[in-house]
């Protein structure tokens, strides 16, 4: 079963309707993006709709507890600091599959994650030549190997 499909246009729109049902209720945020493949126009992704909200310093218990009032259950780091993981929304909040973080504005990933996406949504021949990639190995994985483990890859990171 592939991991990765081409672009759907809906993303953007998905993102909005993720976005919208977290910002129903936190008060305490300073921005929320739409990262990773699914936010670049054209990009082969995994479709799964990657969101950041940067949180006011300070205040990342106060949003965690707002977050909670939505469904959104706070899950730790996910073992890189300063970066806060929330669980998949339960299936009776008919959204689409995310993945939901917060940080404070100088989380040292945050900035990696600005310009990822920027490069690649002005660069169409970048764009192309990891979107060939990630369907190249998308069609070399084995996800029904008791060995395969599906995790986020540096690599496209470190190619650009």
């Amino acid at each position: 079963m592939p991991l990765v499909t081409p672009y759907n246009p809906s993303w953007p729109d998905d993102y909005i309707r993720v976005r919208d049902h977290f910002l129903s209720g936190v008060k305490t945020y300073e921005s929320i993006e739409h990262f990773g493949s699914t936010s670049i126009p054209g990009m082969v992704a995994k479709p799964v709709i990657d969101i950041m909200m940067v949180v006011p310093f300070g205040k990342m218990p106060q949003t965690i507890e707002e977050l909670a009032v939505l469904e959104g259950r706070h899950k730790g780091d996910g073992g890189i600091p300063g970066r806060e993981v929330y669980e998949n929304l339960p299936p009776y909040i008919d959204l689409p599959v995310n993945h939901f973080y917060t940080c404070y504005p100088d989380h040292d990933q945050l900035e990696g994650h600005r310009a990822f996406r920027d490069f690649l949504t002005a660069d169409q021949e970048w764009r192309e030549k990891l979107s060939a990639l990630k369907l190249e190995l998308d069609r070399t994985y084995d996800s029904s190997s008791a060995d395969s483990n599906p995790r986020p890859c540096t690599l496209p990171h470190r190619a650009v």
